[in-house]
């Protein structure tokens, strides 16, 4: 998630289109499924961030899928607040 905050909070042009794609789901007036986040432009979005961030391919569909999930349940700007507090230096307790 480190790798890939520098490439959404980086970016206002890509916070713009992982923000733009969520707003769809909000419309169907339910809770969001992963089918309704994959129709609500998910995927596309998916595929665009591996363009964009290589190492998502080589991680494959799974954590892809959790990162989408990730981003709309937290919106970009809260996921860029999350994602700037892990920390990979400690142990879990």
């Amino acid at each position: 998630m480190r790798v890939v905050r520098g490439y959404i909070c980086g970016d206002p042009k890509i916070r713009k289109m992982v923000d733009d794609a969520f707003k769809k789901i909000g419309k169907f007036g339910k809770a969001p499924t992963p089918e309704t986040v994959v129709g609500a432009g998910g995927l596309t979005l998916g595929a665009y961030l591996v363009q964009l961030i290589p190492a998502l391919g080589m991680l494959g569909s799974p954590v892809i899928a959790a990162l989408i999930l990730i981003l709309y349940l937290l919106g970009s700007k809260a996921f860029c607040g999350w994602s700037s507090q892990l920390k990979t230096n400690e142990n879990e307790s």
